[in-house]
Order: C-alpha cells, then structure tokens, then sequence
C-alpha cells in the first residue's frame, strides 16, 4: 500500500527493511562493477519504458502526488526521460 493509503508500509518493522536492503546492495555493487557503457545502455532503456508508459504513470503520479495530469504529462516525466539520457 502507498501513501494513500497509510497502512501495511507503517507496520513493516526495521528487520523487514534491513532483509530488504540485501538484494539491493547486491545490484549496487555489480552496478558500480559494470562498463559505462553497459550502465548507459540500462537508463536508455528506462527512459524508453517511461516514454512507452507516459500516460498510466502519469496518472499513477497524479494519483499519488496529487499533482495535476497535464504537468506530469508535459513536464515531470519528460524530465525524469532526459535526465536518464
């Protein structure tokens, strides 16, 4: 659950998120091992996911930030895209 909606996140305990942070520790060292070229190649890829989904994440971003639509279409998102390339 998200921050609407205040619950299962709130209850997870400190334990929960250390186990969690495992994996992610993980990434960030092959991350950090990897050409940059290699890392280059992901963020473009990210970028063109955003650009396939712009419409639905913009409403998720919408929804979950209370922002208007027409400025996470227009300018959030195509943002977060430059950023990564």
């Amino acid at each position: 659950m998200g921050r609407a909606g205040r619950g299962p996140l709130l209850r997870q305990s400190l334990a929960d998120h250390r186990q969690d942070g495992v994996p992610g520790r993980a990434v960030k060292d092959k991350w950090g091992k990897a050409f940059p070229a290699e890392r280059a190649l992901v963020l473009l890829r990210i970028a063109d996911r955003i650009e396939e989904k712009l419409c639905i994440l913009a409403q998720v971003e919408t929804i979950d930030n209370g922002k208007p639509i027409r400025e996470t279409t227009l300018a959030d998102l195509p943002l977060a895209v430059e950023h990564l390339r």
